[in-house]
């Protein structure tokens, strides 16, 4: 499992590098270097159906303001290392951590994809003039095995040093 895992992360940057064109297009690449550094949530928009129920829309939003009221949480820690690793911190209201989530990532073009063990997820990114990056992206929250949800969320640089 762990090399599959690792001969896929290969041929994805080996499959996505930059080739050249006579093409004027506007670029909206995310350098790596951009991203390296720690991050934390700072809001979260989930659009999402109730499984078998036709027109169901619903909107869990949690906004910075509210953030340990309504999640009992404080907002998760995302460190991108130098070395295309990632780890997502969970943590308590008392700063202990309790879940961690372990991967690879890359950036291409604007698109990250985070691949764990378990799961790959694919979000369009901003980086905003704010210091907040904005993910975009299809998953599935709602846990019906269908990704068919619509997340947004933002994260705020707090430091470049992942130490």
């Amino acid at each position: 499992m762990r090399l599959l895992f690792l001969i896929t992360f290969i041929l994805m940057i080996f499959s996505c590098q930059n080739t050249e064109s006579t093409t004027e297009v506007e670029d909206n690449s995310i350098k790596r270097s951009d991203l390296i550094g720690v991050w934390e949530q700072v809001d979260l928009k989930v659009t999402y159906n109730i499984f078998d129920v036709p027109d169901s829309m619903r909107i869990f939003e949690v906004m910075e303001e509210n953030w340990t009221e309504i999640l009992s949480v404080k907002p998760v820690k995302t460190y991108f290392m130098a070395d295309s690793t990632y780890r997502q911190d969970f943590i308590g209201l008392d700063d202990t951590v309790y879940d961690t989530q372990r991967g690879l990532w890359n950036v291409l073009g604007d698109t990250l994809m985070l691949i764990s063990p378990n799961a790959t997820y694919t979000y369009g990114i901003n980086l905003e003039e704010n210091g907040t990056c904005q993910y975009l992206g299809i998953l599935d929250w709602d846990g019906d095995g269908v990704e068919d949800d619509k997340y947004e969320a933002r994260q705020r640089l707090v430091s470049r040093n992942t130490q």
